[in-house]
């Protein structure tokens, strides 16, 4: 049950990708059933932590899940380009791989999306007493910390991309010495240090669930699919010249 009409064009599921053979060629498996004993713990989840007036979600959590919401890749992909002795032919490989991984998590996001069109926390949660599950109760006037995204909830796009992203980075050599820069349209004068991919990746999962936005099981889901989509390109495209 969408929030609302999808935000996305009939024509994306049927565009042809750049690199899968087609854009369900990894989909997820299903959302967890409403009446599972995993939907009553994601559930009870975002709706404690990412609720608008949250007791239970630090200030430092809620500045996160602003941050991330509107986070940018360009400085972070510079990093790694403008290390000494790339070649332009590197760089070219990389911004292409990154070009084509965003652009094909985006098809397949979108697949998963109208496929399951699961509803978003601020319906599920509205509308608790429907989903059949005893361990979950509706509040009529919950809401969630940052704007409801206008399309389906299930699988998360934020986190696919991040991991699609950190996966072809982490394939480039280690994080920079001085942390991965990563940088905010919601906080323009602000670079966020980040020691890890995995600690990028992380960082931008829970950043989801405070904002209210989506459950755990979506954000794992949205991480494996970004994860298969950039391995599947590095394995099969684009092999730097030895």
């Amino acid at each position: 049950m969408p929030t609302s009409l999808p935000a996305i064009a009939p024509y994306v599921v049927l565009t042809r990708p750049w690199l899968l053979s087609k854009v369900d060629q990894f989909r997820p498996s299903p959302p967890p059933p409403l009446n599972s004993a995993a939907w009553a713990r994601d559930f009870n989840e975002t709706k404690s932590v990412g609720a608008l007036h949250s007791t239970t979600r630090t200030a430092e959590r809620g500045l996160e899940a602003r941050f991330w919401s509107m986070s940018r890749w360009d400085r972070t992909v510079r990093q790694v380009a403008d290390r000494p002795n790339r070649s332009l032919a590197q760089n070219a490989r990389l911004y292409a791989l990154v070009g084509m991984v965003s652009a094909d998590l985006g098809m397949a996001l979108s697949d998963g999306k109208m496929t399951y069109l699961f509803w978003r926390p601020v319906t599920a949660i509205r509308n608790g007493d429907q989903d059949g599950n005893g361990a979950t109760t509706m509040q009529a006037d919950w809401v969630p910390l940052l704007p409801t995204p206008p399309h389906p909830e299930y699988p998360c796009a934020h986190c696919a991309h991040a991991m699609g992203l950190a996966v072809l980075l982490e394939a480039e050599g280690p994080p920079p010495a001085e942390g991965i820069a990563v940088t905010s349209y919601g906080f323009p004068n602000a670079v966020l240090y980040v020691p890890s991919y995995r600690a990028l990746v992380e960082q931008m999962a829970e950043s989801r669930i405070f904002a209210g936005a989506h459950f755990r099981s979506s954000v794992n889901a949205g991480k494996a699919l970004g994860r298969q989509v950039a391995e599947y390109a590095l394995n099969n495209y684009l092999k730097p010249i030895r």
